[in-house]
């Protein structure tokens, strides 16, 4: 007996004017392509669209309802009009090998959701009015019957739907099978939720495009962008997004892009998104023509789940070539069979969410283009407009479920599970977990490396939380043959440090004397770091240490394999970089120029009669030294002194007036006169190729306010792809936090720069032998000239071109 119900309010679409939508959206479609993985020619589905009683709105048309804010789930509306535009319409039932239901069940829930009975109610008078319009419906028991549901809710808009239609074939965009309301890989069908494209500004679909052509820049200038909302008031919605979109504002709220990142992004990309965005995370709502914009000039678009797995986003960030990255673990994506979604998606696990923001950085620019390019190749695929894209690949997939209805039919309905791809990936099913694990598992110390017959050595204010996470690290990513630890108190040093093989060397016993004159004009503040290089290259000449060693800051850890003291062909490592490439230290005398410290240049030419390339650093927080050479400079730096003044003197005395707080560097001194004097015996190393970091994008305090680095902190820069990190507690823009505005507050600011004094000066000695003024430098030995008129001082190979 059929069910007696009230149909709801009375509207529709002409059938006139469904036509004309269609063939006006086939006509105006900006995005074309094949059909991916579909056959050159499909034939003829055979579906019959019955033409159902009106059952709009009560007022206007249902474009109306949808334009108001429900565009997203108008799947409901265009694919029906699609279908009877294509060849795939079949008019006749009795020759229809599939049957669409147009119901628009969506529109009818939201309008009658002050009385959800009504819902149900609609639902159960199309019913009985197919059953009173022929024998289809209830002839297979409605397993060729196609029900589309365009939202997350799915199916249970409709409390009755199993005992009714649950055979039937259901098309929506939601198909997490934890709720029971699809089976995705069996009897029903993922769809791309709907976005008018017209809505999309041209610039930003056109833009993907032009970047893989070469027509534009293809870096972008924001890493990684999210505009959306965090948490949902709506009932029964309290653990919306599962928290994870919550998690991602708390971790990404202290998150600050490397410098050096952020100013390779402003350098390439464009001007017009201001520099402290170049990562966006925001809950504030924008116009959809500026929301797509910034897509558009994002690297990667954060693609959490919202009430349900599936979220609109995604396929706005494929329209506009931003990459996806779904933080959704039940979602459930259309066409995979045909499509391979690792070629232009990311899909990380919600457990890791606080992981993703560093390892996004890891990413290169090819990775980044390879999966622009295959984004441009498929998003036509998702898109609704004419008989191509997601129509297309709606008809090749159920083409494929008719073959399994034919089964059906002779096997009492019992539909097959695929299996499911895997979890996660960045490039390959399933890399993630592998991934996670290797660098995660490299920056908690792992290793098993046999004894380095070199040393490490290195300075720190004591065996505090930093200095035993380096020694920790060294002790799996270099196993030195011993550690010289320099500081200022050896009491109990060596047996707290007994497993890392440590030999202690007081400060004080290391330095030489030194007149408090030649102190005289270093800031009280800074006298302590001046000693601290001068006692690091007297120990480095020290018979103890080994021949060749490692120059390592105590606040500075290895997070995977260090570079070999000595590559295979006998040469030695020099790390270097530029302030686009590496965190090393720059100035910016005029805006938009890059130097080295003053301090450092005219230290080092006044020491060796070399200058330094100014726009390239040398200080990457550690170096690879050989003990031959090192007092080999040494003698150098003291036949150009004046007579009687030794070393430790001539470097304190070659800081010029002005440049006081920096004003010389060990790490400069050495890789210039290793350049200039050695130069067939050093193999450059481009910090672009051997990646590393000074301030960790999310600070270095953990949770209780300490600066110490934890396992999990490690491993978060390890993902990043960053090879070592400088863990350096006293620098206030690596602190952020809670105290990070004070910090910033209490930071001394550099004084302003004096005139540079001219090349080839150096300090004379008054009549104690003490180093007081500047006078110009005596002559180079004749070898030194005769080096210098044959070599020019170069890094090596220009950095590409980002």
């Amino acid at each position: 007996m059929s069910r007696a119900v009230r149909w709801p309010r009375l509207a529709s679409v002409p059938v006139l004017l469904a036509l004309q939508v269609a063939r006006a959206q086939q006509a105006t479609c900006p995005l074309d392509g094949a059909c991916t993985g579909c056959a050159a020619d499909q034939p003829p589905l055979g579906v019959y669209e019955y033409s159902l009683p009106p059952h709009g709105p009560g007022q206007g048309t249902p474009e109306s309802f949808y334009e108001g804010g429900y565009e997203q789930y108008a799947t409901e509306l265009v694919l029906p009009n699609i279908l009877r535009a294509s060849k795939h319409y079949e008019p006749n039932p009795e020759r229809a090998s599939l049957f669409l239901v147009p119901y628009q069940g969506l529109m009818r829930y939201i309008l009658d959701r002050k009385n959800p009975n009504l819902s149900n109610d609609g639902f159960m008078a199309i019913i009985d009015w197919l059953r009173k319009s022929g024998p289809w419906f209830d002839r297979h028991g409605g397993v060729d019957h196609i029900w589309i549901f365009p939202s997350g809710r799915g199916a249970s808009i409709f409390p009755e739907w199993e005992a009714h239609i649950g055979a039937g074939i259901f098309l929506s965009p939601e198909g997490d099978g934890r709720a029971g309301l699809m089976q995705p890989h069996g009897k029903d069908i993922v769809i791309p939720g709907y976005r008018n494209l017209s809505r999309v500004p041209p610039e930003a679909l056109e833009r993907a495009a032009a970047e893989v052509a070469g027509k534009v820049d293809g870096v972008r200038p924001a890493l990684l962008y999210f505009r959306g909302s965090t948490a949902s008031g709506r009932p029964g919605e309290e653990n919306f997004s599962e928290g994870v979109r919550l998690r991602l504002e708390a971790a990404l709220a202290k998150f600050e892009l490397p410098n050096h990142l952020s100013l390779a992004r402003a350098a390439a990309g464009s001007p017009s998104m201001p520099l402290q965005e170049r990562s966006v995370f925001t809950t504030q709502l924008a116009p959809l023509p500026q929301y797509l914009g910034e897509m558009s000039l994002s690297d990667f678009c954060l693609v959490p789940m919202g009430s349900t797995p599936w979220t609109l986003r995604l396929y706005d960030a494929l329209f506009t070539g931003c990459i996806p990255v779904l933080l959704s673990d039940h979602i459930e994506l259309p066409f995979d069979e045909r499509i391979d979604w690792t070629a232009f998606t990311i899909k990380w696990p919600q457990a890791d969410a606080e992981r993703l923001r560093s390892f996004l950085l890891s990413l290169s620019q090819q990775q980044v283009r390879d999966k622009r390019r295959a984004i441009v190749a498929a998003r036509h695929n998702f898109a609704w407009c004419g008989e191509g894209g997601a129509f297309a690949q709606l008809v090749a997939t159920l083409n494929e479920r008719k073959l399994g209805l034919r089964a059906t039919l002779r096997d009492d309905y019992a539909w097959v599970e695929t299996p499911l791809p895997a979890s996660f990936w960045v490039e390959k099913p399933g890399d993630v977990a592998e991934l996670l694990d290797k660098r995660c598992s490299a920056a908690a110390g792992q290793s098993s490396k046999a004894l380095s017959p070199n040393d490490v050595v290195t300075i720190s204010k004591g065996p505090f939380c930093v200095l035993r996470a380096a020694l920790r690290q060294l002790e799996a990513r270099v196993r030195p043959r011993k550690v010289h630890l320099i500081v200022d108190s050896c009491d109990g040093v060596e047996d707290s440090l007994a497993s890392f093989r440590v030999r202690c060397i007081e400060l004080a016993s290391v330095l030489p004397s030194v007149p408090a004159e030649s102190l005289s004009r270093i800031p009280p503040e800074r006298k302590g770091w001046y000693l601290q290089q001068v006692a690091k290259l007297a120990v480095s000449t020290q018979d103890d240490v080994s021949e060749t060693f490692y120059l390592w800051d105590g606040d500075t850890i290895p997070l995977e394999d260090v570079l070999p003291a000595r590559m295979a062909d006998g040469r030695f490592p020099l790390l270097w970089g530029t302030h686009l490439d590496s965190p090393a230290h720059f100035t910016q005398p005029t805006p938009g120029e890059f130097s080295l410290p003053t301090g450092y240049l005219t230290s080092t030419e006044a020491l060796l009669g070399v200058a330094p390339l100014s726009n390239v650093s040398y200080v990457t927080q550690w170096q690879v030294w050989h003990k031959p050479y090192v007092r080999e400079m040494l003698s150098e730096v003291e036949r150009r002194a004046p007579e009687g003044v030794h070393w430790p003197l001539a470097v304190l005395a070659s800081v010029a007036s002005g440049y006081e707080e920096q004003g010389f560097s060990e790490y400069t001194m050495y890789a210039t006169w290793l350049l200039a004097r050695r130069r067939q015996q050093v193999l450059l190393v481009s910090s672009r190729d051997y990646p590393w970091l000074r301030d960790p994008p999310s600070g270095v305090l953990n949770n209780q306010g300490e600066c110490c680095p934890s396992d999990e902190s490690l491993c978060q820069i390890a993902l990043g792809g960053f090879r070592f990190v400088s863990w350096e507690c006293t620098h206030a823009s690596a602190l952020r936090g809670s105290d990070a505005a004070a910090a910033r507050r209490n930071r001394r600011q550099l004084s302003s720069p004096a005139p540079v004094p001219p090349p080839g000066v150096i300090a004379s000695a008054d009549s104690e032998g003490f180093l007081t003024t500047l006078s110009p430098a005596p002559a180079m030995p004749p070898y030194v000239g005769q080096r210098m008129s044959s070599m020019v001082m170069s890094p090596g190979p220009s950095p590409p071109p980002m």
